[in-house]
This record gives structure tokens, C-alpha cells and sequence, in this order.
């Protein structure tokens, strides 16, 4: 009998002394023969098998020989390809499956070799639950290689998610890892839309797990959702039409729950406490990954209405503090209607608590609060005295600058809340004075005469001038000064130091926010004026005003300002600064303009600056197309006059190549003339001639 045909015991005994190791380098040898075909090679295969399930550490050593017969299958018939392509993926799951040294030299070999494509597809074809565990092996070490092997071949992305559907837990823990590894390594597979179906087996095993604070594999299919959903609008479309607001509302629901029972349950372990805070942190994590999508009005809402009490929970409990104000603000911002209810919510107040306490993490929540709600910018003055303790000039200074953007939107356009800044920085206390300003530098004590408003402006001063985070200042001097005339006339008796400002701002925006302070200041106080004529020139600002006032500034500076007065916020910029600036550069102009406005003209101010910087681009824009009315019509003069040249052009060609053709029949004239001339003096009789 052939020895091919004897299976595994005949090569035993045919092979003898040298065990396994020296039993498969026979089998590697003669299957990869070029002479190996058909039969013979599928039985060498089978017995190739059967060593793989006793010494898979041996065969891993010999991959490369395996997929050498697996592309060299490609010449056989389909049915002996299929079988022997089975039997070689079943060597290769027992290979790499099995827990040896050299497992990750057998996966470098397999993805260098194409065995990824051929377990791929035979987990197509056949769906066996321990592929999945193969690939979770491949997947951990090689992504890339993978996330290609599933895109190369059709249907696949859909087997894998279906494998989350199945009884047994180890192939779904190898299904949420490999789609773990898919999303990682391939941003193709992230924007799929296949991956829509599979958000809602994602969820449902989830939930099955225990959900949000359950078992592994629940938390693993939370972090694959957020990825999901972060790279795929039609992930976030799927989510918010199907299963939005159910998962939601569980999702927030178990956060209470899982949190009240550990607060009961004292002999909670460690590990189990910070696995549940790990998987809330994915929830805000996926909370804030559909923040960023189309339906983001929508999610605003919905989560409102579902997580402020769930939010204010981990709040209270100083659990995962800073992503949950994070997603908080994501919440409110740009949202009026959130904004508004959660100014009225104790909540809020529990925010205030902790701003007065130092802790400076819940300014971005404040800030999106107070630009998302016109309501809390033009009105509720009670509610912000009683809350006014967050707007002192010591949390200012603690906040790097954060709580002066918060501040300073509450001033805007609100004399009420300008009349109760004043109250505010006169309050008696310590005010940190800084490097410098207001203080006896050799004493180190606040100087003689100077009121608390007075040390605590040149602080301001300090920070606008000091290396870092000087805009929030700016924006706080900018409507200080330009709301409280006893402010502005504190400028006024230190130019000094309102001048280094000048000097050191950079970038547009800045400088504008300091001309605006120096051109209020200019227009109250004579006084200052003659200080900036004699220190900086008045044609210098002059210049900067101009230059600004270019034609695309002077477009976008009015669109922001009709935004503001429209109610359509986007930043502090156009919150606080383009109105103003305009405003007075319309009423102002750096001429010399120097009157006291009554308090009436300052309460009616805000509208006939509007109606003035209106007009004033009326005007500008009417001039504008005047001269782009001049310029067509020197254009069109110039074009008529290049037609003439050219025509002229033409003309004198014409004439030279007339020139040109008369000078050569003239040329060919005298040459014939020449040659009668020359026949005639030799026909004549000459005694030299015989």
C-alpha cells in the first residue's frame, strides 16, 4: 500500500525514532511536491491535521509550507479545492488557537501568506464560531491586515456582526474585539453603512450583558457604538430614528441605579466600581459623539429631558466631574431652550456652589449657559445678584481667564448688570494685584489713595498685557470701561499703562478690543485724547482704524454686528466686540469727537448704533459700486483702445508684406538686367578675342 494512503499511524511507523517534529517536516515536505496532487495530497493534508491538534506549537513552524498549498490549490477542480482549502483552515485555527510561544510568528506568517483572506472566507461560507476566536487573534495583532481581508470580500462585515447574536458568550466576547480591531485600523470600515444594522444587535447585547455597567462584552459594544457613531451620519441617523431615545433613557436610568446601589453596598470591590466608571465614561463618551452629528437639535433635547437629574447625580458625587460638565455644555450650547431651564434648576446652583468653593472646572457649563439664553442676558437680575458671588475678581484670576468670556456676555447690552459690576468690584477685600500695577514694589503693598476698582483695573491691565490667555481679558476691559464711565475715566488718569496694552496686543481681534476701550476713553475724556496724541500719534491709530476697515472686514464686521442685534450668537468676538467697535468708529471716527452722552442717549445707545453702522454701510457700499462702475468703463475704454492698436497692428503687416513682395520683384528685375548686360558686352568684337 502506498505510504501516501496510510494515514497517520502508517507515517508513524514509517517515519519512527525522531517524534512529532520529525513527522511533520516528512509531511511538509512531500505535500509541498510539486508532484502532490489530488488524493494524495488530501490525505497528507488530513494527517497534517491530526499533528496540528497534538502539537500545534510544531506545525506553527511550518505555516509557510501550508500556504504554499493553498495557493497552489488554485488549479484544481472546485470540489477538491473546497475540501482541501477546509482542511487548511482547520489547521490554521488549530495553529493559532492554541496558547504557544510561537503563535504570533505563525499570525506574521499567515498575514504575509494570505491565510487571512482564506479563514475570512470560509467564516462566509461555513460560519463557524471558532473562526471568530481566530480572527479576534489575527485582529489584536494585525488590524490593518484584517480590516482588509473584510473589505476584500462581500458579505463578511455582515457575517461578523451577526455572530453577536449567538448563544455563546466566547464568540460574542471575539465578535464586539474584532469589530473593536475593524474600526480602529480602517476608517473605510467606520463610514460603512452595512454597520447600521449592526447597531442594534451592538445594543440589544448590551443590554443583555447588564448593560452599561455589566459584563465586558457590554462595555466593549459601547465602545464600538461611539466609534460608529462618531464617523458615520448614517449611523447617527439609524440610532436616532430606531433606537435613540430607548437606549437613552436605559442607559441613564442604570447610571442612577448602578450608583445608588454601590453607595449602599459598602463591600463593593474596587475593580467592580472602576469597571462602572469606565463604561460612563463611554456613555458620555457616545453622548458627546452625536453632539457633533445632524441631528444634534435633536439630541440636545432628548438628552436634556433624560440626563440632567442622571448628570447631576455623578455631579454631586464627584464622579467623572469634568466629562460630564464636558458633555453638559455640549448639551446647552447654542441651545436657548436648555439654556433657560437649566439656569432655573438647582442644578445650576450646585455649579455656583462650586465655582465660590475654587473649583474652576464648571465655567465651560456656565459660559455655554449664559451665551445659549438671551433671556439670562437681557433680564433675571434678581437671579443674578443672588448668584453674583461666581463674578468676583478673585474667581477671575483663578479661572485663567475662563470666567471673564462669562462675565463679560452677562454685561453686554444689560445697564442693569453694568450698575451691578459696579456694586461688585467695590465689595470690600483682597484683590491679587499681580506683577506690579498697584503695588509699592519695594514694599509689596497696594499703593496709598488707590480704591479697590482702581487696583483691580490694573490687574486687568496686567493680564492683557502678560504672555498666555489675554483675549478673555480684553473682552472683560472692552465692556467694563465701556459700561461704567467711572472706569473709563480710570483709564483716562492711567493711559500709561492702557498704552502698553496697546502695544503688546496682537492679532486683529485684540487690537481691536483695545482701540474700542481707547476710543471710548477718547471720546469722554479730552484729556486722554491729548495722551494718546502725545505718546503713540493719533495718525498711528488713525492708520490701524483704516486698514481694518478694509472692504472684507468692513462686510464681516457688519454681518456680525446685525447677528448680535438678531439674537444669532457664535462667539465672544461677536458677542462683545463688533457692535461696539463699529459703533464707534461710525460715532467717533478718531476726529476729535469729544461729548458726554445723558443717560438717556447711553440707554438708547445700542440702537442708534445699530441704525448708524446701517447706514454707514449703505453708504460705503453704494460708493463701492460707483467705483466699480468707473472701473467698467475705464476697462471697456482700455479694450476699445486695444482694438484700435490692433487694428493698426494689422494694417501696418499688411504693408510690410506689400514692401516685401515689390522689393523682390525689384530684386529679380535687376538681376535680369544684369545678364543682359553682361550677353551684350561679350557679343562685341575685342582684340583680345580670337
Amino acid at each position: 500500500m502506498d505510504v501516501f494512503l496510510m494515514g497517520y499511524e502508517a507515517i508513524k511507523r514509517r517515519v519512527g525514532g525522531d517524534g512529532e517534529r520529525e513527522r511533520v517536516r516528512y509531511v511538509c515536505e512531500e505535500i509541498t511536491r510539486r508532484e502532490t496532487k489530488g488524493e494524495r495530497r488530501t490525505e497528507l493534508l488530513g494527517v497534517l491535521d491530526e499533528l496540528s491538534q497534538r502539537c500545534p506549537e510544531i506545525v506553527s513552524e511550518r505555516v509557510s509550507e501550508l500556504l504554499q498549498v493553498y495557493r497552489a490549490l488554485r488549479d484544481d477542480s472546485d470540489r477538491a479545492r473546497a475540501a482541501d482549502q477546509r482542511t487548511i483552515c482547520d489547521i490554521l485555527c488549530n495553529i493559532l488557537s492554541a496558547k504557544n510561544p510561537a503563535r504570533d510568528e505563525a499570525v506574521e506568517e499567515t498575514v504575509s501568506g494570505g491565510g487571512v483572506e482564506l479563514l475570512v472566507s470560509e467564516l462566509v461560507k461555513e460560519g463557524e464560531p471558532r473562526l471568530f476566536c481566530v480572527l479576534k487573534e489575527i485582529g489584536e495583532r494585525k488590524g490593518d491586515a484584517l480590516a482588509k481581508a473584510v473589505l476584500s470580500i462581500p458579505g463578511s462585515v455582515s457575517v461578523v456582526v451577526g455572530g453577536l447574536r449567538t448563544q455563546s458568550r466566547e464568540t460574542q466576547e471575539s465578535v464586539v474585539d474584532i469589530l473593536q480591531s475593524l474600526c480602529v485600523s480602517s476608517a473605510d470600515i467606520q463610514r460603512m453603512a452595512v454597520f447600521s444594522e449592526g447597531l442594534e444587535a451592538l445594543f440589544e447585547r448590551m443590554f443583555l450583558g447588564g448593560g452599561c455597567a455589566g459584563d465586558g462584552v457590554s462595555r466593549k459594544c459601547l465602545s464600538v457604538v461611539c466609534v460608529l457613531l462618531e464617523h458615520n451620519s448614517g449611523n447617527q441617523r439609524y440610532f436616532r430614528e430606531v433606537i435613540g431615545g430607548r437606549c437613552v433613557a436605559v442607559l441613564l436610568e442604570e447610571i442612577q441605579e448602578r450608583m445608588k446601589g454601590y453607595e449602599k453596598d459598602e463591600g463593593t470591590s474596587d475593580v467592580v466600581f472602576e469597571a462602572t466608571v469606565c463604561s460612563l465614561e463611554s456613555v458620555l463618551r457616545l453622548f458627546r459623539s452625536l453632539m457633533s452629528g445632524e441631528g444634534k437639535v435633536y439630541f440636545q433635547r432628548l438628552f436634556y429631558a433624560e440626563c440632567l437629574s442622571a448628570f447631576g447625580f455623578l455631579f454631586k458625587k464627584n464622579i467623572l466631574r469634568g466629562r460630564v460638565l464636558e458633555t453638559l455644555a455640549d448639551v446647552l450650547g447654542g441651545n436657548s431652550e436648555n439654556s433657560e431651564a437649566f439656569w432655573k434648576d438647582s442644578f445650576f446652583d450646585g455649579l455656583m456652589e462650586s465655582v465660590s468653593s475654587g473649583d474652576i472646572g464648571c465655567f465651560c457649563v456656565i459660559e455655554a449657559c449664559v451665551l445659549g439664553s438671551r433671556q439670562i442676558q437681557n433680564g433675571e437680575m434678581q437671579r443674578v445678584r443672588e448668584r453674583s458671588s461666581f463674578l468676583l475678581p478673585e474667581c477671575i484670576f483663578a479661572s485663567g481667564g475662563a470666567l471673564c468670556c462669562v462675565f463679560s456676555a452677562l454685561l453686554y447690552d444689560n445697564g442693569q448688570c453694568k450698575s451691578l459690576a459696579c456694586d461688585i468690584w467695590i465689595e470690600p477685600g483682597d484683590v491679587p494685584t499681580g506683577r506690579g500695577f498697584g503695588k509699592d514694589t519695594e514694599k509689596g503693598e497696594p499703593l496709598a489713595g488707590e480704591s479697590r476698582r482702581e487696583r483691580l483695573l490694573f490687574c486687568v491691565f496686567e493680564r492683557c498685557v502678560a504672555e498666555g490667555e489675554r483675549f478673555p481679558f480684553l473682552c472683560l476691559l472692552a465692556v467694563w470701561v465701556s459700561g461704567c464711565r467711572e472706569c473709563a475715566e480710570l483709564c483716562v488718569s492711567r493711559g500709561d499703562a492702557l498704552l502698553r496694552v496697546l502695544e503688546k496686543t496682537e492679532g486683529r481681534e485684540e487690537h481691536v478690543l483695545i482701540l474700542c476701550v481707547a476710543g471710548w476713553c477718547a471720546a469722554i475724556s479730552p484729556e486722554f485724547r491729548l495722551c494718546l496724541e502725545e505718546k503713540t500719534g493719533l495718525q498711528v491709530l488713525k492708520s490701524v482704524f483704516s486698514s481694518f476697515l478694509s472692504d472684507s472686514e468692513k462686510h464681516a464686521g457688519v454681518f456680525a454686528f446685525q447677528s448680535v442685534r438678531a439674537g444669532v450668537v457664535k462667539s465672544v468676538s461677536d458677542l462683545l466686540c463688533m457692535d461696539v467697535f463699529l459703533a464707534q468708529t461710525n460715532k467717533i471716527g478718531m476726529e476729535g469727537v469729544c461729548a458726554e452722552d445723558s443717560k438717556e442717549q447711553r440707554d438708547g445707545y445700542n440702537e442708534d448704533a445699530g441704525r448708524e453702522a446701517e447706514s454707514r454701510y449703505a453708504v460705503l457700499l453704494e460708493k463701492k459700486e460707483e467705483d466699480i462702475g468707473i472701473l467698467r468703463e475705464q476697462r471697456d475704454e482700455l479694450q476699445k483702445q486695444a482694438e484700435f492698436l490692433a487694428r493698426e497692428r494689422d494694417a501696418y503687416r499688411e504693408q510690410v508684406e506689400s514692401l516685401e513682395k515689390e522689393n523682390e520683384a525689384l530684386l529679380t528685375e535687376l538681376s535680369t538686367f544684369a545678364s543682359i548686360d553682361s550677353r551684350r558686352a561679350c557679343s562685341r568684337p575685342c582684340m583680345h578675342c580670337d
